[in-house]
């Protein structure tokens, strides 16, 4: 005899199943069968352990229910971690924590969209090799497979911020820079000039320190300064996401 049960795959990889089992003979009335229940309903004296699935609890029990004698027998049965976390959640993770790299490389190297490119396609092909082993629901459908698709969108934007990133460090030095890719360039601390001053004389001068504004910003000063803001927006998206992820699945 086989059976089976509509599983909730919402926290898969943390994911515990609840399994009933019902048997009644159709047809008589409790007051012709009547199933009791021993002191030791279920025997599992032939299970077989599992390798994907362990056996966490079970009971048996008997109920009136349509004037028939039920006996019911309750399983839960917990997901073993180890084969998805390897082969699924640590290969997303390490993805997701990649991207922003992406935004440390020199703009010279050009390596830069061509490693962001590799990123995204690996982690498509990563995508078609373990789609069996996600299971495909949508009702609800699994916390893992939404952080997937997160992680392959964010990956794409990547690509695109990198490709906009390259087309302004090699505009014209000429053409005008506008005050949010100058504010980029030279207000954030990383772009802050020191104003050196040398000792060896008493006499009082007065010094005057260039404003923002003032000073000559480059195309390559503006993409430096996106460079670090993108790294650390995206680290920062990286880490809520995964904490996330990891909150709701262990509620």
């Amino acid at each position: 005899m086989s059976s089976k049960c509509t599983a909730n795959v919402y926290k898969f990889r943390f994911d515990s199943q609840t399994c009933d089992l019902n048997f009644v003979v159709l047809g008589i009335l409790a007051n012709d069968i009547n199933l009791i229940a021993d002191s030791n309903p279920v025997d599992i004296s032939f299970f077989t352990p599992n390798p994907d699935w362990s056996l966490e609890f079970y009971k048996g029990e008997t109920l009136l229910r349509n004037g028939y004698s039920n006996f019911k027998m309750t399983f839960t049965i917990k997901r073993a971690l180890l084969y998805y976390n390897i082969v699924v959640a640590c290969p997303t993770i390490s993805f997701s924590l990649l991207n922003p790299l992406v935004f440390l490389l020199p703009i010279d190297s050009g390596d830069r969209i061509g490693l962001s490119t590799t990123i995204l396609l690996s982690y498509a092909i990563f995508l078609t090799m373990v789609q069996m082993a996600v299971p495909a629901s949508s009702n609800p459908m699994s916390l893992l497979l939404v952080m997937m698709i997160v992680t392959i969108t964010f990956s794409g934007i990547s690509v695109a911020v990198t490709i906009y990133i390259s087309s302004l460090y090699h505009r014209d030095p000429q053409s005008r820079i506008n005050n949010v890719f100058k504010f980029s360039g030279s207000e954030i601390p990383w772009r802050q000039r020191l104003l050196a001053i040398q000792p060896g004389s008493n006499d009082i001068e007065t010094v005057h320190v260039k404003s923002a504004t003032e000073i000559n910003i480059s195309w390559k000063d503006v993409c430096d300064g996106l460079d670090k803001y993108m790294m650390f927006i995206s680290y920062f998206i990286v880490l809520l996401v995964n904490v996330a992820y990891f909150i709701a699945s262990s509620v």
